[in-house]
């Protein structure tokens, strides 16, 4: 073969090499004597107009079909996959983009042809790169479970929501409560930012009793956290019924967490460091999730912020004070706290300071925010006030992308954004013993059944309370999240995500 002949299939290079791209990360299978033979195809030469029009359109339908049935071996009978769409058009901007520049200095063919005897290599079982193959990885379910993965995983899907549906647990506490509990709910703020930042030893995340090492949020967006947080008192519901109406008639009422709690004698507040109103927030909090105390008043709070959409972001440190000012003044009764900040969300712009953005931008923001939560929970021992904290974030921010998704994207609740650091301390109460860790995969309904074990128990006036026994036997739940169109589920150690309802799922790339 002349060298010149391979010329002739480079303007073909990006398509090969997005193929062979997409087969690495395991999202496209790669059919090698047919690929081969589309190059034979480009590289035959004639000194013939027609013959050339005529090789032009039959390369371009053979390629179409090629891609479909490449595809078909991965993801089933639909080419319109949204995690191969997704992956496709981000590789082909990226490869397209490194094509334009160098082109006139690299000779693409050849990495094509180097590509294609690795593909070869691989298939013949030589490990070439790091990584799980996609079709092997089925057919290892397929013969565990003697199912196809599909079949497998959507059966063990439905069986776990089932199983959820019987979970329930009502409060039965030995006199009415005399504690407040204060939940901390901080958008976008999951162990892997923690991680990218440096902020995963910061000194606030050691100063609880007791620590949830697995905690799932169940999701990656803010609605449906804070439903799910809301609605703790039963198992873990299907993303589309976070949107059934809560309420009594609804036959949600016995799961809403706060209308229970309310019930015990505590007084609802709702605080935030926004006004709620984007996306609905707000409302859903009440229609969904069964919150019902107004919103504390914000005026003349300290403006940290302002939001992506021009909105007032407040000082978090003003807002816990504003409150702690008002809880002063009802010293007799019990409060149950909601604090929602929105501090670390993406967009925001800082006020009267340097505006850094980016990752410098997040560790600012958020180191920020961990020493103000610092100097509040010195606040409360200070007051001596009887206090259930909780630090729960909602969700992650993504900042560091993967295979499927960019930075910053949230649109596939992935591990690394659903995998939040999950808190809980009991000031004014006599604690025996060390801090205890919960190390079993958990969730919402196991950080609730605490809550109910520390009501009953009266751990604020007994003697003293070990964590160790507060947390032996908690409810475990197996991970598993979803947003609209998207689910991700661990299924015998590795992570499957299915973008169609659960028709068809695959390994996430890179998660175990």
């Amino acid at each position: 073969m002349e060298f010149k002949q391979l010329r002739d299939i480079k303007s073909w290079s990006i398509y090969f090499i997005v193929k062979l791209l997409l087969f690495v990360q395991g999202l496209l299978g790669f059919h090698l004597l047919a690929n081969l033979g589309l190059v034979l195809i480009l590289l035959l030469r004639l000194e013939s107009n027609t013959f050339h029009r005529l090789r032009h359109a039959s390369a371009v339908l053979l390629a179409a079909g090629l891609l479909y049935l490449d595809a078909q071996a991965v993801h089933g009978d639909s080419l319109l996959n949204g995690e191969l769409l997704y992956s496709a058009s981000l590789t082909t901007a990226l490869i397209s983009f490194v094509y334009y520049y160098s082109r006139r200095f690299i000779e693409t063919s050849i990495f094509v042809l180097c590509g294609f005897l690795l593909v070869g290599l691989k298939q013949a079982g030589v490990p070439l790169w790091p990584g799980m193959n996609t079709q092997l990885a089925k057919q290892q379910v397929a013969v565990d479970a003697g199912k196809s993965l599909d079949e497998t995983l959507q059966t063990t899907l439905d069986q776990f929501f089932k199983t959820a549906a019987s979970r329930h647990h009502g409060y039965n506490p030995p006199a009415k409560p005399d504690f407040d509990i204060v939940f901390l709910s901080i958008c976008s703020m999951a162990w892997r930012d923690l991680e990218v930042t440096g902020l995963d030893r910061h000194p606030l995340l050691e100063r609880f009793d007791i620590y949830f090492d697995h905690f799932n949020s169940a999701t990656s967006y803010s609605g449906p956290a804070l439903i799910r947080l809301l609605r703790a008192d039963c198992g873990q519901q299907p993303h589309e019924s976070l949107f059934n109406t809560a309420g009594a008639g609804s036959g949600l009422a016995r799961c809403e967490m706060f209308r229970n709690l309310s019930s015990l004698g505590f007084d609802e507040k709702l605080v935030m460091n926004h006004d709620g109103e984007f996306g609905g927030f707000l409302r859903q909090l009440r229609e969904n999730g069964g919150i019902d105390a107004p919103l504390t008043a914000q005026q003349n709070l300290k403006v940290a912020q302002k939001s992506f959409d021009g909105t007032p972001i407040y000082d978090d440190g003003a807002a816990l004070d504003h409150w702690l000012s008002q809880r002063s003044r009802a010293p007799d009764t019990p409060q149950l706290v909601l604090y929602n900040t929105v501090t670390l969300h993406d967009g925001n712009r800082l006020l009267n300071q340097k505006n850094v953005v980016g990752l410098e931008g997040y560790e600012f923001r958020a180191r920020h925010l961990l020493d103000q939560l610092q100097v509040f929970i010195a606040k409360l021992e200070a007051s001596q006030r009887k206090t259930l904290l909780v630090l729960i974030p909602e969700h992650g921010a993504g900042l560091q992308g993967d295979k499927m998704q960019l930075s910053g994207m949230r649109e596939i609740p992935s591990p690394s954004i659903t995998h939040i650091p999950v808190a809980v301390k009991l000031i004014g109460a006599n604690r025996q013993g060390n801090e205890a860790r919960v190390t079993a995969d958990s969730s919402y309904f196991a950080l609730s059944s605490l809550i109910q074990r520390i009501t009953e128990r009266d751990a604020f006036n007994s003697s003293g309370y070990s964590p160790a026994q507060l947390i032996d036997g908690l409810p475990t739940t197996q991970p598993v999240a979803q947003n609209e169109g998207s689910t991700v589920m661990r299924f015998k150690g590795i992570y499957h995500v299915s973008l169609d309802g659960g028709r068809r799922w695959s390994p996430y790339p890179g998660s175990r």
